[in-house]
């Protein structure tokens, strides 16, 4: 820790250091993972070193960089060796070693699971999977037109908004993470389950291109199960085993899935769900780490993929793609749709049973929240009162406009600036569209929480995001019901607040992946009540799905027990006429029977009479 200085040594200034090894001038500290002083060389754990460097001294040239995670790496202060634990391998150690038998399960490597167990899990994803698009193709709940629809919206734009989250706000904090982490799942792939991962062992372009064909196969198997189960249905069965197909009759229920639009339904409802899988896994694919280790720059959500070369230089060109078709052209294509819809085609049963989904209790004018009129406001009956207009449906009637409302513009008139500048101004008119600035809203979480590495920023952007976006939602107050304008806005004060809160816990948050955070008192209870705040919006976005689900079934129901009724009536009303009828065409009969009786002997008496008198004759 001494240099020579004259006649005498000295101790090495802060930030310098000497081995003993009568060296002439003090050594310059490496940039990062030891400290000098005292003039002594301290070096500190979870760094990882470069192959290249193995076997020599730590010098100021040395690269250390913090290592993946806080068990990735192993130390050896002695020896000045470092190398990565069981399991983990590769760039900064962050690579599961699958010739090991490991996997990546979240943010550490495990061992996998057994084959068996594995295909399994698969079997229990594909089967789900099927079973929910077979529900979303089947279920007249998806054309019901119903605030439900609305209610489970908001709760799914809320997890994935909380998968974001998780990463800007959580950092390495577990609090957050075990209390949100499983949201992750909301915008990612299925293929991203560790078990999956170790199975099938996908490179960055086959894992990408999965995701991206996701819609493509969901909406495969919806179309597959629709066959599946109207084929049951023409099915003859005699003692529970099938006998016969009845082809005339599948295919007249297959032509009444499709003339009822449930296959344009389907893929409005895929498209809605998997919007942010798509987005994440691109600005994934895009986000490369900023500093070389080992002379390579890295994927920074997978540290075995190289960035620019091979299947990742492919995989790039392919993102940028789908981001610009997918990404921006979604948001386009709805605003354009929805933007320029007319109010009569808002009636048209097969554009609502076609995209109803998608606008789903937006205002479809700017007249008071919450009127009756309101072409997207909740459109099912109430339950019947015990009035004579019991057994008369509730039909909901649109209010007359002032004015027919002029036609919008076509798709080629909008290339004019002045044409598309009045189009864009009148927006405000009719809300349907304001779906893809949600769109857009999830877009900008997923690029701060996967482009935008540093975490200061992150934290800062998600702050001015969501300030942005709730002074638009009090702007324009989108919904149609006060109900969904409410719960919208505490969503948002939701996530601002933890956003903005988690602006106090920088240093918490910045401190590197590597090192162990000792949390004070004051950052647990901030950390605590922003999982509670969470978890209660969680929460009351379920019960408000849950309770539109039941008055939906409640109003559907009634719906058919008013049916039943109508149907129970009539049946009495025809049987009554015909036993009327019956009636009179019985005593009809025995008249005639009776005329018929007296006429016979009215005859046998006249023969006899001239029987008598041809004999006297």
């Amino acid at each position: 820790g001494y240099f020579p200085s004259g006649m005498f040594c000295s101790i090495c200034p802060a930030g310098t250091y000497t081995r003993g090894r009568n060296e002439r001038t003090c050594l310059s500290c490496p940039a990062q993972g030891a400290v000098c002083e005292g003039g002594l060389l301290k070096l500190q754990a979870n760094y990882y070193r470069a192959a290249d460097e193995a076997g020599t001294p730590v010098s100021s040239s040395s690269q250390l960089s913090p290592c993946y995670n806080t068990e990735a790496c192993v130390f050896n202060a002695s020896t000045e060796a470092y190398s990565c634990a069981p399991g983990y391998t590769g760039a900064l150690c962050g690579v599961c070693d699958a010739r090991a038998g490991y996997g990546m399960f979240g943010s550490v490597c495990r061992e996998c699971w057994s084959a068996a167990a594995t295909w399994v899990l698969f079997t229990v994803v594909v089967i789900a999977f099927v079973g929910l698009m077979g529900l979303v193709a089947l279920s007249p709940w998806m054309q019901a037109h119903d605030d439900s629809a609305v209610a489970l919206k908001l709760l799914i734009g809320y997890v994935q908004a909380a998968a974001s989250l998780t990463v800007i706000t959580a950092g390495g904090e577990q609090l957050f993470r075990s209390a949100f982490g499983w949201t992750s799942y909301a915008s990612a792939s299925p293929f991203s389950l560790g078990a999956l991962q170790c199975q099938l062992q996908w490179g960055v372009l086959a894992r990408y291109v999965a995701v991206v064909c996701i819609p493509v196969v969901a909406v495969a198997c919806a179309v597959v199960a629709a066959v599946v189960v109207k084929g049951v249905y023409a099915v003859t069965w005699h003692r529970g085993i099938p006998v016969a197909l009845d082809v005339a009759a599948w295919a007249a229920g297959m032509r009444e899935w499709r003339n009822a639009r449930r296959p344009m339904a389907t893929c409005a409802f895929v498209a809605f769900v998997s919007y942010m899988p798509i987005i994440t896994a691109s600005f994934d694919t895009l986000t490369c780490d900023g500093a070389e280790v080992d002379g390579a720059r890295w994927l920074y959500t997978d540290l075995s993929v190289q960035c620019f070369t091979g299947q990742h230089a492919v995989t790039m060109a392919l993102a940028v793609l789908v981001l610009i078709v997918v990404g921006a052209g979604t948001p386009a294509v709805l605003l354009l749709l929805l933007g320029r819809v007319h109010p009569t085609t808002l009636h048209d049963p097969a554009f609502a049973n076609s995209y109803a989904f998608l606008y789903q209790g937006y205002r479809a004018s700017r007249k008071a929240v919450g009127s009756a009129g309101s072409i997207v406001s909740r459109q099912q009956s109430v339950a019947p009162t015990t009035s004579t207009d019991a057994l008369t449906p509730h039909v909901l009637v649109a209010p007359a406009l002032p004015s027919p409302p002029p036609p919008p513009p076509s798709l080629v008139a909008l290339l004019s600036p002045p044409v598309l500048l009045q189009w864009l101004r009148g927006l405000d008119r009719s809300l349907l569209w304001w779906e893809a600035a949600v769109m857009l809203r999830k877009a900008g979480t997923v690029m701060l929480a996967t482009v935008v590495t540093d975490k200061f920023y992150q934290v800062v952007g998600a702050v001015l995001l969501f300030a942005g976006a709730m002074a638009l939602q009090q702007h324009y107050m989108p919904y149609a019901h006060p109900l969904f304008n409410a719960l919208e806005a505490w969503v948002l004060v939701d996530l601002y607040v933890t956003a903005a809160v988690s602006t106090v816990m920088l240093p918490a948050i910045v401190a590197p992946a590597n090192e162990v955070h000792t949390a004070t008192s004051w950052e647990t209870g901030l950390k605590t009540t922003l999982v509670m705040l969470n978890l209660a919006t969680l929460l009351l976005l379920v019960g408000v799905l849950i309770h539109q689900s039941v008055l939906f079934t409640y109003r559907t129901a009634t719906t058919v027990q008013w049916v039943q009724r109508r149907v129970s009536v009539s049946v009495a009303s025809l049987a009554a006429a015909l036993a009327v009828s019956v009636s009179t065409t019985s005593q009809s009969l025995d008249r005639l029977s009776a005329v018929r009786q007296s006429v016979r002997a009215s005859m046998g008496t006249t023969l006899a009479a001239y029987d008598g008198y041809s004999r006297v004759s």
